[in-house]
C-alpha cells in the first residue's frame, strides 16, 4: 500500500513528460538523495504487484522518469487509501494532550501509563514539549518536585495549542478524554456549516487558515462544557456579520449558547482569517450597473459573461476610478489604444456601444480601452484565452507569486488564474469548469480527480516545461474546438462592390437591407481596412467587402471593409473569438 510520501512522489512524475534529476525530486520530498533510492525502490516494488508495465525508470544522469500508463494508474490509486507516514511528533502531540486537559499536576509515570511508553522515554519527549511551551507567550509548564508537571496558561493560549498540535485522526491517548473525543465528532459537522456560509458569502479564505478556524469553532462549543473557560476577555468590539451567520448556524446545530466571551475570542481568530477573495459590495450603485451591462449585452448579443466575483469587483473599483477621474479632469494617457481594438474588437464594440450609453456620460478613448481588459476577461472565450484554476492550502503569499510568475511568463496564453483552497473547490468547484486548466499543489488530490496536474511552488526552473507544455496544450485544445464550432454553424463571404457614389455606411446599408443602428463601433485593422461591428441582426454575419473605386473614412484611404454582426442566436463567444481571429490575421 502506497504511503503518503509515495503518492506525493508519483504526483510530481505524473505531471512530467521529461526525466527530473534525482537531486529537485529529493529536495522537493525533503529527504536525502539516499532516501529518496529507497523510496523508489519502495514504489517500484508496489507498482509491480499491480502492474506490468508501469514503473519509475532511473538514470544516473537524467534521473527520474514515470513510465506506463498514467491514466490506468491514477484510477488504481483514487480507490487505495493510503497507509499515513510515521509521525515524528506523535509522542509529543499526546503528551501535550495530557497537559492540556488535565487541571492538576501529573507525574511522569503517570504520564507513562497514559501514553504506554517508559518513563525514559517520556523524560527525552517532555524536553521537546518544554521547549515548546517555552516558545508560547504567556504559557509556562510549572515543575513540582512530588506533584510532577502541571500546564500554566490562559484558556485562549490552551485552545491554540490544541489547535497547532491536534493531530488529524484521534489517538489512543485522546480516546481517554469525553472532551477529547467530542471535539473529533464536531469537526466535520463544523466544517459543513462554515463551508456553507462562507461559499454563500462567496469569501474565500486561506485553506492552512481555514481548517484551525474550524478547530477554534469547536473548542468554542466543546471545551466550555467540560469547565474550560476563559478567565479574561478581548475587549468587546463589533462582530463580523458572516462570522454572526456561523455562529447562529453553530448554535442552532449544536442546541447551545456562545456567551460573549467565547464570541469576543472566536472573533479574534476570525480576523486572523487570510482573504484570497471576497465578494462583498463596495459600490452598490456600481455593481448594479454592471450588472445592467451583462444582462444587456447578453440579450442584444448572446454573449455570455463569467459571473467571477473578483473580476467583478475589479471593475467595479475600475468604472468608480474613471468617474473620479473624469470629474477631476485627469484622464490618463496610454499608447496601447491601437493594441487593445485588435485584441479584443468585440469586447471594445461592447464598451464603445451598450457600456457607454449605460453610463450616460462622455467617456474618454482613452478611459474606454482601459475597460476593454475587464470586459474581455469576464467573457468566455475573451480572445481564446485560457483560464487557470490553482486548487492549494499553501499561503496566500506563496500562491500569489507563483501566480504572478504565471502572468508574467504566459500573458499571451493566460485570461484569468483563480484560485481555490482545497475546502472550496471539493465543495462547489469541482468539474464546473471543464474548459480550464487545474494545477494543484496537494499531492492527495491529484489521484482523485484526474483534471489536476500537482505543481512544486519552489521548484520553478525544473517545472517551467511541464507548465509551459499543459498551458500550450490546454489553450490550442480550446482553440481548435472554438474554430471548429465556428466553421460549422458560419462561413465568410467575400463580395466586390462600386463605391463610386455610396458611402461606406451606404453600402452596408445595400448589403443588410435595413438601417444601420446607433450601437456600431468602428477602427481601423490596418492602413487601408476598415472594421465594423454591430448586433442587430438575427444572425451572425462577417463581409469582407473589397472596394473598386476610392472611399474615404475619417480622412482615410478605405480599400476594405470588413464588417460583422454579432447576433443573438448560436454561440456568440465562438464568434466573437473569431472576430480577434479574423483581425489580428489581417495585421
Amino acid at each position: 500500500m502506497f504511503n503518503d510520501r509515495d503518492l506525493k512522489l508519483l504526483a510530481i512524475l505524473l505531471g512530467r513528460e521529461e526525466w527530473l534529476p534525482g537531486k529537485v525530486l529529493a529536495n522537493m520530498l525533503y529527504i536525502s538523495a539516499r532516501t529518496l533510492q529507497g523510496e523508489i525502490a519502495q514504489v517500484n516494488r508496489l507498482l509491480r504487484q499491480n502492474f506490468t508495465t508501469i514503473k519509475i525508470a532511473s538514470n544516473h544522469r537524467l534521473g527520474y522518469y514515470l513510465e506506463g500508463n498514467r491514466t490506468q494508474l491514477k484510477a488504481y490509486i483514487a480507490k487505495q487509501k493510503p497507509v499515513p507516514l510515521a509521525d515524528p511528533l506523535h509522542n509529543i502531540s499526546d503528551i501535550l494532550t495530557i497537559l492540556l486537559y488535565e487541571t492538576d499536576y501529573i507525574t511522569i509515570n503517570e504520564i507513562a501509563d497514559r501514553t504506554f511508553l517508559a518513563p525514559s522515554s517520556v523524560n527525552f519527549n517532555l524536553s521537546k514539549v518544554r521547549q515548546i511551551i517555552s516558545d508560547t507567550k504567556h504559557a509556562e509548564l510549572c515543575v513540582h518536585p512530588r506533584k510532577g508537571f502541571r500546564l500554566e496558561a490562559p484558556e485562549y493560549i490552551k485552545r491554540i495549542l490544541i489547535v497547532n498540535f491536534l493531530p488529524d485522526k484521534i489517538t489512543e491517548v485522546g480516546k481517554q478524554y469525553e472532551a477529547v473525543k467530542e471535539l473529533y465528532d464536531t469537526l466535520e459537522p463544523m466544517e459543513n456549516i462554515v463551508i456553507d456560509v462562507l461559499t454563500s458569502e462567496s469569501d474565500i479564505v486561506e485553506g492552512n487558515s481555514f481548517l484551525p478556524f474550524i478547530r477554534h469553532c469547536a473548542l468554542a462549543i466543546i471545551r466550555p462544557s467540560y469547565g474550560f473557560i476563559h478567565t479574561s476577555s478581548p475587549s468587546p468590539h463589533p462582530v463580523d456579520p458572516t462570522l454572526q451567520r456561523i455562529v447562529t448556524r453553530m448554535e442552532e446545530s449544536f442546541a447551545t449558547h456562545l456567551d460573549e466571551t467565547e464570541l469576543m475570542c472566536l472573533s479574534r481568530r476570525y480576523e486572523e482569517f487570510n482573504r484570497i477573495g471576497s465578494a462583498r459590495k463596495s459600490y452598490p450603485e456600481i455593481e448594479e450597473l454592471v450588472h445592467r451591462f451583462f444582462r444587456k449585452a447578453e440579450a442584444d448579443t448572446g454573449i455570455r459573461f463569467s459571473k467571477d466575483n473578483g473580476y467583478i469587483r475589479h471593475l467595479c473599483e475600475q468604472l468608480y476610478r474613471m468617474r473620479q477621474r473624469i470629474h477631476t479632469g485627469s484622464t490618463p494617457v496610454t499608447s496601447h489604444s491601437a493594441l487593445i481594438e485588435s485584441q479584443y474588437p468585440a469586447a471594445f464594440h461592447l464598451v464603445h456601444t451598450i457600456l457607454r450609453d449605460l453610463l450616460d456620460e462622455e467617456i474618454p478613448p482613452e478611459e474606454e480601452h482601459m475597460l476593454v481588459p475587464y470586459i474581455a476577461s469576464l467573457m468566455y472565450g475573451a480572445g481564446g484565452k485560457l483560464r487557470i484554476n490553482i486548487v492549494s492550502d499553501a499561503p496566500v503569499a506563496y500562491i500569489y507569486r507563483f501566480r504572478k510568475e504565471l502572468y508574467e511568463r504566459y500573458s499571451a496564453y493566460i485570461e484569468i488564474i483563480r484560485i481555490f483552497p482545497s475546502y472550496l473547490y471539493l465543495k462547489k468547484f469541482h468539474d464546473s469548469d471543464e474548459d480550464a486548466l487545474f494545477l494543484t499543489t496537494e499531492p492527495s488530490l491529484v489521484f482523485e480527480y484526474p483534471e489536476l496536474v500537482y505543481v512544486d511552488l519552489f521548484e520553478e526552473a525544473y517545472q517551467s516545461e511541464m507548465i509551459s507544455r499543459q498551458i500550450r496544450q490546454k489553450y490550442n485544445q480550446l482553440r481548435i474546438q472554438s474554430i471548429q464550432r465556428f466553421i460549422e454553424q458560419f462561413q465568410t463571404s467575400e463580395i466586390q462592390v462600386n463605391s463610386s457614389d455610396d458611402s461606406w455606411k451606404d453600402l452596408l446599408e445595400k448589403y443588410r437591407s435595413v438601417p444601420l443602428p446607433e450601437a456600431i463601433s468602428t477602427s481601423f485593422i490596418d492602413a487601408d481596412t476598415l472594421l465594423v461591428i454591430t448586433h442587430d441582426l438575427s444572425e451572425h454575419m462577417h463581409v469582407l467587402m473589397t472596394l473598386n473605386s476610392e472611399s474615404y473614412f475619417l480622412n482615410n484611404h478605405i480599400a476594405r471593409i470588413s464588417y460583422f454582426n454579432i447576433s443573438r442566436d448560436n454561440d456568440s463567444n465562438s464568434f466573437c473569438d473569431y472576430i480577434g481571429i479574423a483581425v489580428n490575421s489581417r495585421r
